[in-house]
Parts: C-alpha cells; structure tokens; sequence
C-alpha cells in the first residue's frame, strides 16, 4: 500500500475542489474516504465528478453533540442532522463505529453498505503492568479524557470520595485534555485535592506512560444522546495496559458483551457514583494474581478484537468487495 501526503491546500472551496479533483485524477484514485461528520460534502462532489467510490469513517453524532453542548439552536441542528443524513446517501461505505449507531442513522443506512467497525490500538500492545504496582498500599484510580459530563468524570469523583470516607487509601491519576479550573474546583468540593496527581493538556505519548502509574482506569458514561451512539475510544487503550478496567453499560458496550464479559467490569447506569464505588471496591479487594489474570485477558480480547491489522482487514475487505 503506497502512501504519499500532500499539504491540505489553504484556498478556498473551489480551489481545493481543484486540487482534489486532480490529484484523483493523476494518482488513478478509485477510492476516497475521509474521516468523521465534519468532511462529507467534497468525496460527494468527487464521486460524480471523477466517478469514483467513497467511504466514510463516522465516529459518532456530531448534531447531538452540538446541541448536547449548546453550540446550536433548535433550527441549526435539524439543519446539520438532515444535511448529514442526506450526504451519507451518496456514500458507497459507511464505517460508523457501532452497530447502534447504524441505526441511529436509519432509514438512510442499511446493512449492506454500513459496516461498522470499532475503535483500535497499534498492534504491538504496551508492555503489561505489573499487577499492584506502587507502594502496594495506595489505591490509585486513573482517568484521562476531557472533562465533559457525559464523560463522567464526577462519577469518578464521588466514588473516589466514597471509597476515601470508608478508609481506603485513594489516590486520584487524571489526565485532563483542556482547562483543569472545573476539575480542580470539583476536586476541592469533595475534599479529595491532597490526594490528586493532576496533568492538563500533555501529549498523548505522555498520557499513555503516565495513566499506566494507576491500579484502575474506569470509562463511566451516563445515557446520552452522545454516549448512547459513539464507541468510547479510551476502551481498546485502557483493555491494552492490563490494568482492570470498570465501564457503565452504555451505548455500544451492550453490543460488546460477550467480549467484555472476559475483559473489564461492567456495572449499570441506576446509580453509577455508587456502582463504580462497588467496582472499585472489588478490584481494590482483588489479589495481584487476580488483577494479573484480568489483565492478561483483556490484552488478549484487544489481540482478537482491537488491534488495527485486525480491524484494517476488515476495512480493506469491504472496500474490495
């Protein structure tokens, strides 16, 4: 497989248009797939226009995000939802990232073009952590993500406080993308400042190596508009270091259960402050051979499932069809 980049070109929607049709033209481009909501429009205009196939990688739904997060009104976001459900009908593949969320975008998909295909690590996975690390009495729970509600990081938060009230010796690992002010206020509010190690904003080789410094990582995300469709992207990282890993029954994770049921802890959405402090509590009660025995099969669940040969595969396999 050739790969070749070219500078995105800065001009405007005509002049890229230009450059676009070109470079199909002179590379005898068969295929043009880009990525997310947010680019659907220019492989739409070069199918009909150099008369090739294209396909598309959709991570989630970017009209209920925006409207989730309060960026559009009620009329802009029926206008961004049907534009997008209208482009997504001239596509010749659609790999959205769950099978719930091919529904989602039903009538317009179907179950010939739309293939869904699930978020990856590299395939030479991060060497295991040694179950129990640190001092073998702290307790550490780790997170990295932003922190957005419908992440649940005051899930993480509260269960944190709760253990800390029962006498377990908590510490907190967060790596936050974006302003830390709302973490550290919150952090404040429950008491737990003295025992937090919190970063903002380090790059994401950073993040991986200091996320291993944890005993759990958690993904505890509410029901949502957002949530109830797009994969969690931190799952396939998390499952690979070998640390246990605690996630809400959310979304796409009931698609995955079977998987999971050997891989992680999956605890419901009644009360999640209170079930991710029983979650907590059970893995922080788990000897080191269990953790171990955890780990190992999560990372072999990411070695079947996760791995990006695996899933490359199966991308390249439906664009031969």
């Amino acid at each position: 497989l050739a790969e070749r980049f070219v500078t995105y070109p800065a001009d405007g929607r005509i002049g890229r248009l230009r450059m676009f049709r070109k470079f199909v033209a002179d590379n005898a481009v068969d295929w043009v797939m880009t990525a997310t909501e947010t680019s659907l429009a220019m492989p739409v205009a070069l199918k009909f226009l150099n008369r090739v196939r294209i396909a598309v990688d959709l991570h989630g739904v970017l009209a209920e995000e925006a409207r989730a997060t309060n960026a559009v009104g009620p009329f802009q976001y029926r206008s961004l939802k049907y534009r997008i459900w209208s482009l997504l009908c001239f596509y010749d593949r659609v790999f959205p990232v769950s099978d719930k969320l091919t529904g989602y975008y039903a009538p317009v998909s179907d179950r010939i073009r739309w293939i869904p295909i699930y978020g990856g690590v590299d395939a030479a996975l991060p060497e295991q952590m040694p179950a129990g690390p640190g001092d073998g009495k702290t307790f550490r729970i780790g997170y990295m993500g932003n922190a957005r509600a419908y992440q649940g990081l005051p899930y993480i938060l509260d269960a944190a406080a709760a253990l800390r009230g029962g006498g377990v010796p908590v510490r907190l690992n967060l790596i936050i993308s974006g302003d830390g002010e709302t973490v550290r206020a919150d952090l404040k509010e429950r008491g737990l400042t003295d025992v937090t190690d919190l970063r903002c904003d380090v790059s994401h080789d950073t993040a991986n190596d200091l996320i291993r410094n944890s005993d759990v990582l958690s993904i505890p995300r509410p029901g949502t508009p957002v949530t109830e469709f797009a994969f969690p992207s931190k799952l396939p990282e998390y499952l690979a270091t070998g640390i246990p890993v605690i996630i809400t029954d959310v979304g796409p994770v009931g698609e995955l259960k079977d998987v999971l049921r050997e891989a992680a802890i999956v605890i419901g959405t009644d009360d999640i402050a209170a079930n991710l402090a029983a979650a907590f509590a059970q893995v922080y009660e788990m000897d080191n051979a269990a953790r171990a025995d955890l780990g190992e099969r999560a990372r072999g669940v990411v070695a079947r499932e996760f791995t990006w040969p695996v899933l490359g595969a199966k991308l390249c396999g439906a664009l031969n069809r």
